[in-house]
């Protein structure tokens, strides 16, 4: 017969030794165990290119950004995955409707490059595995040069801005000179990872020159060179 101990047994323990202590600690423990969480599941998520692309295409494409709406999901942190690899792993989700939602790495909030992103809904206790085709498009390439009115080359940073006011600061590759968050003074400046194709507004910075918005045009599976004068201040 199964015996069960309450906290006003627990409080008359304490005020008769004569109980045990062993059984004292049995009820502290039972007490103190969390419950189980009630229908939670784990999910595997997988994504998979919506159509057959080349690896330049999948190069472009590598990396994206997926979060999960719906349920206790508002407290995920959002997740990186590369494309190449196309899997990620969530564990313990409450039983309940989500949207899983994957947008591709360099696309501003707010910018009119939206729109590049992938959904699905989906049941936590009803799925175990989840695969979301992705729009794969080749990414252009953008070599950016910053230079004052007589030509000389500055190291200048650069933001993507989005319609909403928010931006996103851009890294580059220098060629054959390394990387870093300017544009360099001497050599190609890349911008890495590319961004998706489509029109994009640029803010240039540089100490001792009048910062400066540029809206250009990434062409899909291209090279754009832009040459941006900024003016002394």
């Amino acid at each position: 017969m199964e015996t069960r101990i309450s906290r006003q047994d627990i409080g008359r323990g304490i005020a008769q030794p004569h109980l045990r202590l062993g059984t004292l600690s049995a009820a502290v423990e039972q007490l103190a165990a969390p419950a189980p969480a009630p229908g939670s599941a784990s999910l595997t998520l997988l994504l998979s290119p919506s159509s057959n692309v080349d690896d330049r295409a999948l190069q472009g494409n590598a990396l994206w950004l997926v979060r999960l709406v719906g349920g206790d999901a508002m407290q995920m942190p959002m997740r990186r995955v590369r494309l190449a690899d196309g899997r990620l792993g969530f564990g313990r989700l409450p039983a309940g409707a989500y949207e899983v939602i994957a947008t591709p790495y360099g696309v501003v909030a707010g910018s009119r490059q939206e729109g590049l992103d992938a959904r699905a809904t989906f049941t936590a206790e009803e799925h175990d595995s989840l695969t979301l085709p992705v729009p794969v498009r080749a990414c252009g390439t953008l070599c950016i040069t910053a230079r004052s009115p007589p030509g000389r080359r500055l190291e200048a940073r650069v933001a993507a801005l989005g319609a909403d006011g928010g931006s996103r600061s851009l890294r580059f590759e220098w060629v054959g000179a390394g990387h870093g968050p300017l544009t360099h003074a001497t050599a190609h400046s890349i911008i890495a990872p590319p961004l998706p194709p489509g029109p994009t507004t640029l803010r240039f910075t540089c100490e001792g020159y009048a910062q400066r918005g540029v809206e250009v045009v990434v062409l899909e599976g291209e090279v754009t060179d832009l040459d941006v004068i900024l003016l002394a201040q």
